[in-house]
């Protein structure tokens, strides 16, 4: 019997067996596939950006680009759910307890399966609204664009689970079978330049890359256990979904308001430099995922993997700020071409507040990892006074990125006040 569990143990993925590693080494190990995988991922995903911009021409490009933002902006919610999904699902890993990883599969796939149908049903009532909102002729768009949406979010939260289980092995498998599907899909926009033929493909490739991704957890869709009886504790994922919800307006709010309110060309510039920042905040998306996966395997008193995450944010930060300073017309030019380079001036301090926006995100991780709660709805408060104050204030681009600034640096104090012990703050400090 005892055989025949530790064989389900380790069928599941379960067993300690594999931790052999020094916690910096497994960090470092873990770090870059989880780095490779993000970059493999989106690197493919501005291939096809670029491929339907250019195939597509301005009008029926802008449509595709309206379309993209917003589904990632509607899968930021499949991304801070995913993030807190990372963090119980270590939790339990660490706990050997596969019953509650079990229950905790299936209760994300049943409440997807309801989401995805109920924006499917509203994308079928409402998508001429949509059409016209868009400026879209052809009804089949919404259709597609639903499609990629449910699919996108399904491979977040897929990808969540590998990251808990540590499995960043299999993460890059995924990525790279995203990746090939998105560049196939960027032939079939330049050999077919049709809009719905580009919304279309990106669909097909998010659908297959997302049921693909299923396979890397079949063991445990698969795994027979009576998991009625487990209770989900959410109290501690639900403080970390509040603060990485926070910190994604932080990151997406002041494009918007700033093409509301700015005027046109404005606008387009200061999207554009905020384009240029927020590559360092990509870059280091992977940093918590990685950070979460090995919190529950420190004992008490070990701070060695907010020294070695920390660090590398601040190192990171702090070379990406230098470069901007440094090249800040290049990097512009680069990013969105010489009619934007009125813009230079704001790439150096966009680079400071994204630099202590990927620092809070790390900060606010750890300390609710570690069970600081309040820190969740601290970071939210912050971000709801920054959107707030953007709201209330922009006279210029040059005034928001002060504003945004301002709220990023706060967003840092709030995560880093109060419990952080003397060990883990004098490593902040020094930093």
């Amino acid at each position: 019997m005892g055989s025949k569990r530790g064989d389900e143990r380790r069928s599941i993925g379960m067993s300690r067996s594999s931790i052999v590693l020094s916690v910096p080494a497994v960090i470092y190990r873990d770090s870059a596939l989880a780095a490779a995988a993000t970059l493999l991922s989106n690197g493919a995903t501005y291939v096809l950006y670029v491929a339907a911009a250019h195939a597509l021409g301005l009008e029926s490009g802008g449509s595709f680009l309206a379309i993209v933002a917003t589904i990632q902006l509607l899968s930021t919610i499949a991304s801070v759910v995913g993030m807190s999904l990372t963090l119980d699902v270590a939790t339990y890993r660490s706990r050997t307890a596969e019953r509650n990883i079990v229950a905790l599969v299936r209760a994300i796939l049943r409440w997807w399966l309801i989401a995805s149908t109920a924006m499917c049903l509203c994308v079928l009532l409402f998508h001429r609204t949509l059409d016209a909102f868009f400026h879209i002729a052809d009804d089949g768009v919404m259709y597609f664009a639903s499609l990629a949406l449910a699919s996108n979010a399904l491979l977040l939260l897929v990808r969540a689970f590998l990251q808990g289980l540590g499995k960043f092995a299999a993460l890059l498998r995924s990525s790279g079978i995203e990746a090939a599907l998105k560049i196939g899909a960027s032939v079939a926009i330049v050999v077919v330049p049709a809009l719905s033929i580009a919304v279309a493909s990106l669909a097909a490739a998010l659908c297959i890359a997302a049921v693909t991704s299923l396979i890397f957890i079949r063991p445990f869709l698969k795994y027979r256990a009576d998991v009625a009886s487990e209770r989900i504790p959410l109290l501690r994922s639900s403080a970390l979904v509040i603060a990485l919800g926070g910190l994604a307006m932080m990151t997406f709010a002041d494009g918007i308001i700033a093409r509301h309110f700015l005027p046109l060309a404005e606008s387009g510039v200061y999207n554009a430099v905020a384009l240029g920042g927020r590559v360092l905040i990509t870059f280091l998306a992977f940093l918590p995922s990685v950070m979460l996966s090995k919190i529950d395997r420190q004992r008490p008193g070990d701070h060695s993997l907010a020294v070695n995450v920390f660090g590398a944010v601040i190192v990171a930060g702090s070379v990406a700020v230098v470069i901007f300073a440094a090249f800040p017309r290049l990097i512009i030019v680069v990013v969105a071409g010489p009619a934007f380079e009125s813009g230079a001036p704001l790439v150096a301090p966009y680079g400071v507040a994204a630099a202590f926006l990927a620092l809070a995100t790390v900060v606010a991780s750890y300390r609710i990892a570690r069970g600081a709660r309040w820190v969740g709805p601290a970071v939210a408060v912050v971000a709801i006074g920054e959107t707030a104050a953007l709201l209330t204030y922009h006279p210029s681009a040059a005034a928001v990125v002060k504003v945004v600034l301002a709220g990023h640096v706060l967003a840092v104090v709030i995560a880093s006040a109060r419990s952080i012990k003397n060990p883990l703050r004098r490593t902040v400090l020094a930093s």
